[in-house]
């Protein structure tokens, strides 16, 4: 979109028009904003993700008259700075959804603001954002008391500080810290506190290899009713917590454990046969699962739709062709670094799994163009697509693939 076109939009438009995506409209500016300030003042939702030509003067005009925004999306915007986002607490009082991810130039000033001035605020997100602090954090637990949500992944200036400021927030139920590499054991002693936290149900901690296994103990204790347990790459984590996810976590949905060295056979099938609702399991890099975690899975799990068996290198086609027909709903499969797995594994994902939409396949020296064909002809829905380091692959393959299914962006 250009602003010309906006500005035609919001003109016929503005008596009825409460939610408009700009999404990478990169020819959008001055212009486009301006013109959403005179004719959108009933707009409520607002979604300029990666619309690079936007900067901070006309943003500070659409802010002064779009007082009715409730949902604002500005990921990726290289060129907008703290000078108009202050502008959102001093006139959209109203806001209730904010993701400023990627916006490197924004710092948690933003959120400070709206801690302060909009007391319905419910959702926050700030991924990549590397200059937060803990301020922030603190000044939303001291002010908010409506928020459910908050993502923070990739702020390596944040400390356990910002947790216990949080915790004063009763109505979170969704943290998300990865990547947050200074967050250590007094973070979750802090989320295991009994007063504090008492609706979470998601967690993701990956990359906070800081955490001890004593810790994650006490907390997987007091909140068992976590739906969401993403400890990938916390490599301290030790057999005792596999255990304990398997023995009191029933609730969990989403779980991963990637790169955890605690990992076992015993305690993966522990998991796998206790975590029954589970969705989306990453085992990746877990060198010890083997055919018989996958058997488990296959009779207790019927529900999965995506799994990471990435590095699992004594994985075989036969266990996974059982778990594909009891999983017919699955939609991405990551198999990098799996070499036992052969054209079987493709044949079944053709024949079982028709809504698969990912495929991640590498290092088979016995994948070739029948399985690759099978594949892509027996699951529609199919857009990526990742087969590197198979040898057996011919250019013909790979030609047709591009050529004829423009769709799956595919990887050799």
């Amino acid at each position: 979109f250009k602003d010309s076109v906006i500005s035609y939009i919001t003109s016929r438009a503005h008596r009825t028009l409460t939610a408009l995506n700009c999404s990478r409209c990169n020819a959008l500016g001055f212009e486009g904003m301006a013109a959403l300030s005179r004719n959108c003042e009933k707009l409520k939702t607002l979604v300029l993700d990666h619309s690079v030509g936007i900067e901070d003067q006309g943003l500070k005009k659409a802010f002064v008259a779009l007082t009715a925004l409730t949902h604002l999306s500005m990921r990726g915007l290289p060129r907008v700075t703290n000078d108009s986002v202050v502008f959102i607490g001093k006139y959209v009082k109203q806001l209730v959804y904010l993701d400023t991810s990627e916006s490197t130039q924004v710092t948690g000033t933003i959120l400070n603001e709206v801690a302060q001035h909009c007391q319905s605020f419910k959702v926050a997100r700030m991924d990549g954002c590397y200059t937060v602090d803990d301020v922030p954090c603190i000044t939303l637990g001291r002010c908010n008391v409506t928020l459910e949500e908050i993502s923070l992944q990739g702020c390596v200036r944040l400390t356990s500080l910002a947790v216990k400021g949080l915790g004063k927030c009763k109505k979170i139920s969704t943290i998300s810290l990865a990547g947050c590499i200074r967050i250590d054991d007094m973070a979750i002693n802090v989320l295991s506190e009994r007063q504090s936290f008492p609706q979470l149900m998601y967690l993701d901690l990956t990359g906070c290899d800081l955490l001890t296994s004593e810790s994650v103990l006490t907390l997987l204790h007091l909140k068992p009713w976590l739906k969401r347990l993403l400890l990938g790459k916390v490599t301290q984590m030790s057999d005792l917590v596999v255990n304990r996810v398997g023995k009191v976590c029933r609730k969990l949905e989403e779980l991963s454990l990637d790169s955890c060295i605690g990992v076992t056979r015993d305690g993966a099938k522990l998991v796998a046969a206790q975590c029954t609702k589970l969705t989306y399991l990453s085992l990746a890099n877990c060198m010890m699962v083997e055919d018989s975690v996958l058997e488990t899975l296959a009779v207790k799990c019927k529900s999965l739709r995506e799994l990471d068996l990435s590095g699992c290198r004594q994985v075989t086609d036969a266990a996974l062709i059982g778990l594909m027909k009891k999983n017919t709903s699955l939609t991405a499969l990551h198999l990098y670094g799996c070499p036992k797995i052969g054209n079987g594994t493709l044949e079944a994902l053709a024949q079982s799994c028709p809504l698969l939409k990912s495929l991640e396949l590498s290092i088979s020296s016995t994948v070739n163009d029948h399985g690759l064909m099978k594949l892509v002809t027996g699951c529609p829905l199919l857009v990526e697509l990742r087969v590197t380091n198979c040898p057996v692959v011919s250019n013909d393959i790979k030609e047709l693939i591009h050529n004829q299914l423009p769709w799956i962006q595919a990887h050799f």
